[in-house]
């Protein structure tokens, strides 16, 4: 045997397996008859437990079952999952669905959401819906790890009721995967109902219902070629009702809801079907309502090749063929005003208000222009001086770069510690490592003079928040914060005198830093911000400092 490969005469597989790069034994095994050079003293034979490398190089996800078992009854096992936050509000101003799966039947039931803390809430109505329906109690309810699941109120009550509360391992879906195959389906299935109706994703909590109402009626393998609905009903289910999503209604109006000469039916379109009473689900573009009504004449499209009417040509299309007639007999007022609405609605935010086109059937007269000049009023004049004065005072903002290079650096360095200081002693925050998907807010400092009543110069240091880094529903959810009119302080003022009282005001030194923060939210350490062992870890909030969405709501409560 030559020189050079003595060496590898009797080395042992462990170090050849380090000297490949950690291949692995059955690789070993092979080789040596693919090269020279190479000698084991024994059979190979190492698994990722007697390698630690391995473990940190090469571990993967132990396989998953391919069949899993299913329940023998009507929930013995209730699956359920959250879906959002969605980008579009919903008609009804959700940004969330629920969604509860029975394990032996499949049969879906779903909730819409505004905000996650609702999960106890939906699922409190769930369980008596069911419970009572079927006579049984639920047994167990599988979960992910989401924070809505996890809470304490959540845990005394399924412990309250005697059910068992099985949750998966964090970021393992797999074990939640009926509820999120379901999940799956009916946000394909509801995407499909949109693009072939031509409606905006405003509709996507109609289209999320229906899907779930046609998955509830088609044959699912897992049970045997039968629908969820009959092993829930024990009977098929009657599918002759349904018509294409998105078709154009034409909708009867009630008599009693009509003058002698108006049109006896409405446009409208079809966006679901109710469980609740035997009709069909109808949004009208003129009143921007959801009605249920069963007096409809449906007219579906039979190709995609017409696509089915969008709302803003419907709309138009209502508008035009509208003619005002003279009122016939005596008709009192709340009559003449009356709309119908036949069943449940859900009023559309004002923000969705969908733009009229075509032309009207009564003519507009064009109003002639005013040239008169229309001088302000006297009492402006105050308001006025008050704003010019203000303006003159008025130093534009500074970014900390161009302040700390200035002739005013000490000034401003003194600010920006004075306000830190006033973060330290207010709690406002903590050091903290970055969890796994999480967003981190950005933030700035704003600088600005300001004069005190004897006119001398205050170098005031603002740490603010990017709030627009934040993510609606993760970040915050509600950010309304009332604020007092002008006319009630006003009032306020004209009491006081008439009634010869003082009226006395305080100013709040950081007023946000006082509001408690609710969610949690990660920021960047801000510039000149020192504290020991804070490399490499970012600013945990406490409180609803400047800048958060949410920070003017979390003082006022305080």
């Amino acid at each position: 045997m030559p020189e050079r490969f003595l060496a590898a005469v009797m080395t042992s597989s462990d170090m050849w397996h380090r000297r490949l790069g950690h291949l692995n034994s059955n690789y070993l095994n092979k080789i040596q008859n693919a090269v020279e050079g190479f000698t084991l003293d024994r059979r190979a034979d190492i698994s990722k437990s007697s390698c630690i490398v391995c473990c940190e190089g090469k571990q993967s996800r132990l396989p998953f079952p391919q069949d899993g078992s299913r329940s023998d009854d009507l929930l013995q096992l209730v699956h359920s999952d959250i879906c959002g936050p969605f980008n579009n509000v919903s008609i009804g101003g959700s940004r969330y669905y629920i969604l509860f799966v029975d394990d032996y039947s499949r049969i879906i039931y779903i909730y819409f959401l505004k905000n996650k803390s609702a999960a106890l809430d939906y699922f409190n109505i769930y369980k008596t819906v069911v419970e009572n329906q079927l006579n049984k109690k639920i047994k167990k309810l599988r979960l992910d790890n989401g924070k809505e699941y996890c809470s304490k109120e959540f845990e005394k009550y399924l412990s309250s009721s005697g059910i068992v509360h099985q949750k998966s391992n964090p970021y393992t879906p797999e074990q939640n995967g009926l509820a999120e195959r379901c999940n799956r389906s009916v946000v394909e299935k509801a995407r499909c109902l949109l693009f072939d109706a031509h409606l905006d994703n405003s509709f996507w909590a109609e289209a999320v219902n229906t899907a779930v109402y046609l998955q509830n009626r088609i044959l699912v393998s897992a049970l045997n070629e039968k629908t969820p609905f009959e092993l829930w009903t024990s009977r098929k289910p009657d599918i002759s009702h349904l018509r294409v999503f998105g078709s154009v209604v034409m909708m009867h109006i009630p008599k009693e809801k009509r003058l002698k000469w108006d049109k006896k039916s409405e446009k409208g379109i079809l966006v679901g079907y109710s469980e609740d009473v035997k009709g069909y689900r109808v949004y009208i573009p003129r009143t921007k309502v959801i009605t249920t009504s069963r007096d409809v004449v449906i007219i579906e499209k039979p190709t995609l090749v017409e696509s089915p009417v969008q709302i803003k040509e419907l709309q138009s299309q209502t508008e035009s063929s509208e003619v005002h007639s003279d009122s016939v007999g005596d008709i009192s007022d709340d009559t003449e005003s009356e709309e119908y609405h036949d069943g449940d609605e859900t009023y559309v935010p004002d923000e969705e208000e969908i733009s009229s086109g075509g032309e009207s059937v009564v003519s507009v007269v064009k109003k002639r222009e005013c040239r008169r000049h229309r001088r302000q009023p006297d009492r402006y004049g105050f308001s006025n001086v008050c704003f010019e004065s203000d303006s003159a005072t008025d130093v534009s903002e500074l970014s900390l770069q161009d302040a700390l290079n200035g002739p005013e650096r000490e000034q401003w360095l003194e600010a920006v510690r004075d306000e830190l200081q006033c973060f330290e002693d207010n709690n406002a925050w903590e050091l903290s490592e970055v969890p796994d998907n999480s967003t981190v807010v950005q933030c700035r400092w704003v600088l600005r003079k300001k004069y005190d009543s004897e006119n001398k110069v205050r170098f005031r240091a603002r740490l603010v928040a990017k709030g627009f880094s934040q993510k609606r529903g993760v970040d915050y959810t509600e950010t309304f914060s009332p604020v007092v009119r002008h006319t009630t302080l006003r009032l306020l003022f004209s009491l006081s005198v008439q009634l010869g009282l003082d009226v006395t005001h305080l100013d709040v030194k950081t007023a946000f830093l006082n509001g408690d923060l609710e969610e949690i939210i990660y920021m960047q350490k801000p510039d000149y911000f020192d504290s020991p062992g804070s490399k490499n870890k970012v600013l945990k909030l406490k409180k609803a400092i400047y800048g958060l969405k949410q920070g003017s709501r979390a003082w006022n409560k305080k």
